[in-house]
């Protein structure tokens, strides 16, 4: 699970996003600019909060190897005040390998690179799953369908919901 703060556009990542991938991390900010903020508490306890920086591409378009296959799915389908996110369906074309891959896409009113290049900083916490690099900053994956060396794997967007998290960004 991730935090969306839709009047900065910042995502919050926990220990909920990135499990014990990144025990010292108590959260981590990312922000459209590309910056990071991160609080992390060493083995003695004492609290650091530090930042990184990384470039985040201006892609305006879906990459050409997502190929449309016409077919269309909702998502967010519950009664939490959210309208549905209507996806459509890309079939992803490999050039060298017999993988096979199906995404879902929608266009939506949050930039998600800080979220898509989260396991490119250079902390120990990763999320468990890689997300595209090369997608226009508004576009929502929703669903991945894959079989990569005869292993099946898939992620589904769950839902938007109403929630307040609060950090110190004092580091106190």
């Amino acid at each position: 699970m991730v935090y969306y703060e839709p009047r900065l556009n910042y995502w919050l990542f926990t220990a909920e996003a990135y499990g014990t991938s990144g025990e010292m991390y108590n959260w981590i900010v990312g922000k459209p600019d590309g910056s990071y903020i991160l609080c992390a508490t060493d083995e003695s306890g004492k609290q650091a909060i530090t930042e990184q920086n990384l470039e985040f591409p201006l892609n305006k378009t879906l990459p050409k190897y997502l190929q449309p296959t016409g077919k269309k799915k909702t998502f967010n389908q519950n009664q939490l005040g959210f309208s549905k996110i209507k996806g459509r369906e890309f079939k992803v074309v490999y050039r060298k390998t017999n993988d096979q891959s199906s995404v879902f896409v929608s266009d939506f009113k949050a930039d998600f690179l800080p979220l898509y290049f989260f396991n490119r900083l250079n902390t120990e916490a990763k999320l468990p799953f890689r997300f595209p690099e090369d997608l226009p900053k508004q576009t929502l994956l929703l669903e991945e369908n894959s079989e990569v060396n005869n292993v099946k794997i898939r992620l589904v967007f769950k839902e938007i919901s109403h929630t307040e998290y609060f950090i110190d960004l004092k580091g106190e």
